[in-house]
């Protein structure tokens, strides 16, 4: 039998060495040794030569400057141990997982209420205003933090997102939608800043999808099951006139802010959050900034006398920037309250007060000859044919303006008695 080398090497000729070439200490322990860069010198390191699968494959240990003989004797001899107690092990894989591992970051131990608060501050800025940062933050504070708030985002899981979302899914299934698409977003944002790894477990397609019905069949149940359509319930126009004396008679911030959505077929937020240098006395025009208009384009509406005297009434009291103030020093009115007043002070929990501008939009179709990109741009509406859109630069304010007044003058008319003649407006 061939003799097999052990310890053929010593450190006094390890360190005389001075030719290029490969040197067996034994045990598959070798001495590599390379010329310089600039030949001036030789390098020196140390290499374990073994087999794995039928191939001869080598494995750096390190410069002799850094590992010394014994140490490298060392090395190769733990090595010589894991393979003769595995036959699979392979000592480069190991080394490479190693590697990775040492290479991947840690996940920082960041709450899901902290990267919640990261990312609205970052996307907030390309929203619709304040309130629409202000419903991100109220949907999370009120179902989402209480169960998984304080927990690191990188522990979050499927069990955690359905504890969230099994309160609320069958019982308020449009909040349900907007909690989970929230959550999504934030585990995404989580993952993109290396705070969490792995699969998104607030995912819906092909995964919540498969345990949740579709919130928007919910929706139509419980339509069905009280009664009511698809669409926001709105006041028919004939009932305008008699409505608004009921709200007129009600001497209240709130009174006066639906009024106003009335009068201009404003959405809401778009009256609560007005600021009085929106606002223009002398040619009668509020323009409202694309931050705050759901078609992120300004809208001017053109003002009736009546609105513009509600305006001056409210300019006496003016507090602050804001036409209808908050009870915070330095915040609007809630876009919630007009609709409160609505249900609890008029008790009439049937109506919207998005469905105002149905009741407008029904009066200018049955009532008047105006014509219907009119009464559109007085909707803000965009215009679906994008050819025609292309073309249309103006928001016709002027053609608005005799048709909000017709609308203000048809609010404030007693109700017609039955079988009465009711003249059309003249075509704009």
């Amino acid at each position: 039998m061939p003799k097999t080398l052990h310890c053929a090497l010593s450190p006094l000729k390890v360190k005389s060495l001075n030719k290029p070439g490969t040197y067996a200490d034994g045990l598959g322990l070798y001495l590599v040794c390379t010329p310089s860069s600039d030949r001036k010198r030789i390098c020196k390191s140390w290499v374990f030569r073994f087999t794995h699968a039928g191939r001869v494959r080598d494995m750096g240990l390190g410069g002799l400057d850094c590992v010394p003989l014994a140490d490298a004797r060392a090395i190769v001899k733990g090595l010589q141990a894991k393979r003769k107690a595995d036959r699979q092990y392979d000592p480069i894989a190991e080394k490479r997982a190693e590697r990775a591992a040492r290479a991947k970051p840690t996940l920082k131990a960041v709450t899901f209420d902290e990267a919640a608060e990261q990312l609205i501050e970052r996307k907030s800025v390309e929203w619709r205003g304040k309130t629409y940062r202000e419903n991100w933050q109220q949907t999370l504070r009120d179902y989402a933090s209480p169960i998984i708030g304080k927990l690191p985002v990188a522990e979050i899981n499927i069990q955690h997102v359905c504890h969230v979302l099994d309160l609320i899914w069958t019982k308020l299934p449009t909040t349900a939608m907007l909690v989970r698409s929230r959550l999504e977003q934030i585990l995404d944002y989580a993952a993109v800043k290396g705070y969490r790894s792995g699969d998104n477990p607030a995912r819906w397609r092909g995964h919540l999808s498969l345990i949740y019905a579709k919130t928007k069949n919910l929706r139509e149940q419980k339509r069905t099951q009280q009664g009511k359509g698809k669409n926001h319930a709105a006041l028919p126009h004939t009932e305008i006139s008699e409505f608004l004396r009921e709200v007129r008679a009600i001497d209240s911030d709130a009174a006066q802010a639906l009024e106003l959505i009335i009068l201009t077929a404003s959405r809401a937020s778009e009256i609560t959050e007005a600021r009085w240098d929106e606002i223009n006395f002398e040619t009668k025009t509020w323009t409202i900034p694309k931050e705050r208009m759901k078609s992120n384009r300004p809208h001017r509406i053109p003002l009736s006398e009546q609105v513009i005297a509600i305006l001056r009434r409210r300019a006496e009291v003016r507090q602050g920037e804001f036409v209808f103030a908050g009870e915070k020093a330095g915040r609007p009115m809630g876009a919630i309250a007009p609709y409160n007043f609505l249900r609890r002070r008029l008790e009439r929990s049937d109506l919207t007060t998005h469905g105002f501008r149905s009741t407008f939009r029904d009066w200018t179709s049955e009532r008047t000859n105006f014509k219907n990109e009119i009464c559109e741009a007085a909707l803000a509406h965009k215009v679906k044919d994008q050819t025609e859109a292309a073309y249309r630069r103006g928001d016709l304010l002027e053609k608005r303006r005799p048709m909000m007044e017709a609308w203000a003058r048809y609010c404030n008319e007693r109700p017609a008695t039955k079988g009465s003649n009711v003249t059309a407006f003249k075509r704009a």
